[in-house]
């Protein structure tokens, strides 16, 4: 193919005249395959070198607009419009940001996302409140309950700081120095996390909280440490102790060379060692502890073509052996006066025996996007997936920039009909399958979606609470509540008949209990968070209780006899 009439199709396709080559700015960026030679991002830049523009191969244009020295507006590819407010339009130290086109989905009334940010006068943040902003004047809409952020400094330095998100969650970072090292802290949740940094780039993490059920007190302690040996290699070990070990455990050990590339990983599950081309620095050989070895081989452009496990151990990729061979072969096809950027998986699975079996083929159109339309909007990407049985599916995907409006076609092997979905700002509100069944959704003013409606026009609506938690959510005939804790986990679920299940948490997060309408299983961690300890009972008697309750003070699962538990554990 000529490459130059290429290079000029593509300038003009993407109208990049006015960039400016002597101020050193990118006007292009070319990508090379094999013969295909394309643009693969284009730039326009103004006057002071402020960028306007961005186009890539695509043609999706990203565009920027400009007041004297800072962005004022942003249009993305699809069409997304966010909009930038900072002084002198507001108050020094002020910033809103403005989601735009979200008003346009349906259900919101007009009525967008939007952020304010307060920063005090050497530009930290002091507190951040998402809100709902009428379309008509840019105003607060009362509906609505604003999310807030707070960050305070009590000693007036960065170095100590406490954020209070909108759960009334209260998180504390700050930071020390003592004997050349630096401890950073945080407090959250019941969680003390203290991170150790010392020079020379060794690290220490230091976890502790309360266990829930126990009440025994918990902590993890992660040590990263580096150790540089002859020849500008290094070693990285990673130790872990937890208070429920009587020793460190490596966790893991890997060393690096010269070029800083990771040579072998030493783990309790055994060894893995890399093994790289001395003349084009490609791992060519990974070999790991009770595995064959895996190998690898590349094309002209340096792409890892074949991946192959080597069952007979000779070193070399047998495609008439016992080995297992997966390749990918990428090329670029010219199909009906459009060029396709082509990949074929292959795999050779039969014992002894050349014969491979194409596991699919995928399909990237690169040319002539951008002449196809639907419902007014053009055609950006398209791509095809074939599976060895040779049925195609084909996705267009089509974009109205000026309405930030997308589809998505998806023609199927198994229907005439095509899917069809058709997005909002980035949001779907309509579907329709392949058996022509459509669903229909819409959003508030915060972009949640509060109802969808299916084929047969049953609506399932859903509502939010103060904290933007889902409340409810209610069908033609089912309505169903949900609660959360002062952390906002869910901890309730009541369904239309009254039947309430419950779920309890430990303070990280990890569920130990549930009980209710569900069978009643109660679950304990050890430090690292690995699941030791499952408890269930077949006796009526607890069937709606939390199991953990059971307990002894002190007591665990692990060490518990209590006869109507069956107890299942797990050892690392």
């Amino acid at each position: 193919m000529n490459k130059e009439q290429n290079i000029q199709d593509g300038q003009a396709a993407f109208d990049q005249d006015l960039a400016d080559e002597k101020a050193g700015r990118p006007e292009h960026i070319f990508m090379l395959s094999g013969e295909f030679f394309s643009i693969h991002t284009a730039f326009v830049f103004m006057f002071k070198s402020y960028q306007i523009r961005e186009t890539d191969y695509y043609k999706k244009m990203k565009s920027f607009y400009w007041d004297c020295c800072r962005i004022i507006s942003t249009v993305a590819r699809d069409g997304q419009v966010t909009s930038q407010i900072a002084p002198p339009f507001i108050d020094a130290g002020e910033s809103k940001t403005l989601y735009l086109s979200q008003g346009s989905l349906p259900g919101a009334d007009g009525c967008f996302p939007a952020r304010h940010t307060v920063a005090d006068p050497i530009g930290r943040e002091k507190y951040s409140i998402r809100y709902v902003a009428s379309g008509e004047t840019g105003n607060a809409v009362s509906g609505y309950h604003a999310q807030t952020n707070t960050t305070v400094y009590p000693f007036g330095t960065s170095h100590h700081r406490v954020t209070t998100d909108p759960l009334g969650v209260v998180t504390t970072n700050f930071v020390l120095y003592f004997s050349s090292s630096v401890y950073e802290v945080t407090q959250s949740r019941g969680i003390q996390t203290v991170t150790i940094r010392n020079p020379g780039g060794a690290t220490q993490t230091y976890s502790q909280w309360t266990d829930t059920v126990s009440k025994k007190p918990m902590f993890t302690s992660e040590a990263h440490n580096q150790e540089w040996l002859s020849n500008d290699c290094r070693r990285d070990t990673v130790t872990l102790v937890t208070w429920d070990m009587s020793e460190k455990i490596t966790t893991s050990e890997s060393v690096y060379d010269f070029l800083g590339r990771v040579v072998a990983t030493v783990t309790p599950l055994g060894i893995t060692s890399n093994f790289y081309d001395s003349t084009s620095g490609r791992l060519t050989k990974t070999t790991r502890t009770g595995s064959a070895d895996t190998l690898y081989e590349y094309n002209s452009l340096g792409e890892q073509i074949v991946t192959c496990l080597d069952v007979n151990t000779n070193g070399g990729v047998d495609y008439a052996g016992l080995d297992r061979i997966h390749k990918i072969d990428r090329i670029y096809e010219l199909r009906s006066n459009d060029w396709w950027k082509v990949t074929y998986s292959m795999i050779w699975v039969g014992t002894n025996s050349t014969t491979c079996i194409t596991s699919s083929i995928s399909r990237v159109r690169m040319t002539s996007l951008g002449e196809d339309s639907y419902n007014s909007a053009i055609l950006n990407t398209q791509s095809e997936t074939e599976d060895w049985l040779g049925n195609v599916t084909r996705t267009s995907t089509y974009t109205d920039a000026a309405n930030a409006t997308s589809w998505t076609i998806i023609d199927t092997p198994e229907s005439d009909v095509d899917v069809v979905q058709k997005f909002v700002a980035g949001y779907p509100i309509q579907g329709v399958s392949s058996t022509s069944v459509t669903n229909n959704y819409t959003y508030d003013g915060f972009a949640r979606q509060v109802s969808a409606t299916d084929g047969r026009s049953n609506t399932t609506v859903t509502a939010y609470n103060d904290f933007g938690q889902v409340s409810y959510t209610q069908s033609s005939t089912n309505k169903t509540y949900l609660f959360y804790n002062s952390l906002g986990q869910r901890t309730i679920v009541s369904n239309a008949l009254g039947q309430v299940s419950h779920t309890a948490y430990d303070p990280l997060g990890q569920t130990i209990a549930t009980w209710g309408t569900s069978y009643p299983v109660a679950y304990q961690y050890d430090a690292a968070g690995r699941m030791i300890v499952m408890a269930t009972t077949r006796s009526n008697d607890y069937a709606n209780v939390n199991l953990n309750t059971l307990l002894a003070e002190g007591q665990t699962l692990s060490d518990c006899n209590i006869p109507a538990l069956d107890i299942t554990q797990w050892f690392y």
